[in-house]
């Protein structure tokens, strides 16, 4: 599989390859500190994950919101440290690798701090490209993903997505990924763009492991047809 780059798989970066919730909630509260706004409390934060910076400051104009954005993203870069990545996910992109995949990252952040958030956690060398959403539309939007392909300058036969937000799911199943959902509970149902119909349209899976145990299956399954 793989030896022809027929396959690409995309992953989202906060959240499935990173666990960087506890350090982008402390950046956030404490840029909210600075530019004189209470603090968030766990509800709101986690309602925010995935999203585009801006939302966590709306309550700012439009100048002051884009310097508390420029603010939180340089905090965030200099306690990159301590992201980690998530478990199961250097195990899962060696597997990868040795299928000879082609693995690509598409985030809401902007592409530079994503390659540093990457390079921080050891996994440089798995990715082709790493794509962020400076002047595109973030997901839901296709663009991303559309992005991705673009660089990589070739259309996949076969192609994977995982993410673990409702946007993510959104933005892959349009654009044509078999679509999968990193999430130990049913928080999409509580999302108020989730649907019925969207969610016939990707899997689910707890974890990285399970979800290269899903992998191998499909590709073995592929290789048999």
């Amino acid at each position: 599989m793989g030896t022809n780059s027929n396959e690409l798989v995309v992953f989202d970066l906060d959240g499935t390859l990173v666990d960087s919730a506890h350090q982008i909630s402390i950046t956030t509260n404490e840029t909210r500190r600075v530019f004189g706004l209470s603090p968030a409390n766990s509800r709101q934060l986690q309602s925010w994950f995935g999203k585009h910076p801006r939302i966590f400051f709306s309550e700012l104009s439009a100048e002051d919101n884009e310097m508390a954005v420029t603010s939180f993203r340089t905090s965030l870069s200099e306690s990159l440290h301590l992201i980690k990545p998530s478990s199961g996910a250097h195990n899962l992109l060696d597997y990868l690798k040795g299928m000879n995949v082609t693995l690509a990252v598409a985030t809401t952040k902007p592409s530079w701090l994503a390659v540093s958030v990457v390079r921080e956690v050891g996994m440089s060398t798995y990715f082709d490209h790493i794509q962020g959403s400076e002047g595109l539309n973030p997901k839901p939007s296709t663009d991303v993903f559309e992005k991705v392909e673009e660089v990589l300058g070739f259309s996949p036969k076969i192609k994977f997505a995982i993410g673990d937000r409702i946007s993510d799911m959104k933005a892959s199943v349009s654009a044509g990924y078999r679509s999968t959902l990193l999430s130990s509970w049913f928080r999409e149902l509580n999302d108020e763009e989730f649907s019925f119909m969207l969610a016939t349209k990707y899997k689910r899976v707890g974890s990285l492991a399970q979800y290269q145990k899903d992998l191998s299956h499909q590709f073995s399954r592929m290789a048999r047809d």
